[in-house]
């Protein structure tokens, strides 16, 4: 029974973890399973996030790992009490677990960037003509109500406005 038991609580741990769509409900999902204080820190040692109880009061057992091989951030968990074991298959579940979303939600946020830079990129220059499209980008973007309310205004290089300029003086 202990097994199961076990398993059908990994289970529902993953359910809520892949459910998450930032990294702060992640990392609270994940605190509240492992009954630890789990932070995000950067390569130089720096709390991005942190979830779970106050550090003050855990006295169990810390671990740290690598997010991932390309990223240089690591996680920092230290359990309230001492059971259950981090080497305990559950627990291994869940930090793996908490590691793959993680990352998802980097990759996400990375996408989602790079799709706002291009749509810029796109409304700046005026390199778009289709408003279907760039109301499918802007809800790609997580800004669908922007796509429908929004007004556009294209502003012109400095170029382009010195020969506007010129025409109007020549048509003065």
């Amino acid at each position: 029974y202990g097994v199961e038991s076990a398993l059908q609580s990994s289970s529902e741990f993953i359910e809520a973890l892949t459910n998450t769509g930032e990294i702060d409900s992640a990392l609270e999902v994940a605190a509240v399973f492992l009954n630890a204080n789990i932070e995000i820190h950067d390569s130089r040692g720096r709390t991005l996030h942190t979830a779970g109880p106050d550090e003050i009061g855990c006295s169990g057992t810390r671990l740290t790992c690598e997010l991932g091989n390309r990223s240089a951030l690591s996680l920092r968990i230290h359990q309230v009490d001492m059971e259950p074991s981090p080497a305990d298959t559950p627990i291994r579940l869940a930090i793996g677990a908490l590691r793959l979303q993680l990352l998802r939600l980097g990759e996400r946020a990375e996408a989602r960037e790079e799709l706002r830079g291009e749509l810029l990129e796109s409304l700046l220059t005026g390199r778009f003509n289709d408003s279907e499209h760039l109301r499918r980008r802007l809800s790609l973007i997580s800004r669908p109500n922007l796509a429908e309310s929004a007004r556009v205004i294209v502003v012109e290089p400095l170029a382009a406005a010195n020969r506007l300029s010129a025409r109007f003086h020549t048509d003065l």
